[in-house]
């Protein structure tokens, strides 16, 4: 964002960003395909520029902290999503591995 934003309004392209930050082109692309409301193409140009309409007014560090802020809720949502799984699924295989293990006892002795 920050080296997007020392462009300023003429923009950089992806090659020359990817150049300056060291992140890959398609980290990139992706980056700016899932953040379409701060990362802008300039028309007819295969060029971005930070996007100054935004909630955060354009600050830099407001933008990231947002960024960030999403980041950290997907990041607990996929946890709690995942406890949910296996925890359905438990529910779901317990009782009916407390019936195999005491045929298995039966059968055993």
């Amino acid at each position: 964002m920050e080296a997007l934003d020392s462009r300023g309004e003429k923009g950089c392209g992806v090659i020359s960003l990817s150049l300056d930050t060291g992140f890959s082109q398609q980290a990139l692309r992706g980056f700016f395909r899932k953040h379409k409301e701060y990362c802008v193409p300039i028309a007819g140009e295969s060029k971005y520029k930070l996007n100054r309409l935004t909630v955060e007014n354009g600050s830099v560090e407001q933008i990231i902290d947002s960024i960030e802020q999403r980041q950290a809720e997907e990041k607990v949502s996929a946890r709690v999503s995942n406890a949910f799984f296996w925890g359905l699924m438990l529910g779901l295989i317990v009782p009916h591995l407390g019936g195999w293990f005491f045929e298995l006892y039966k059968w055993l002795f």
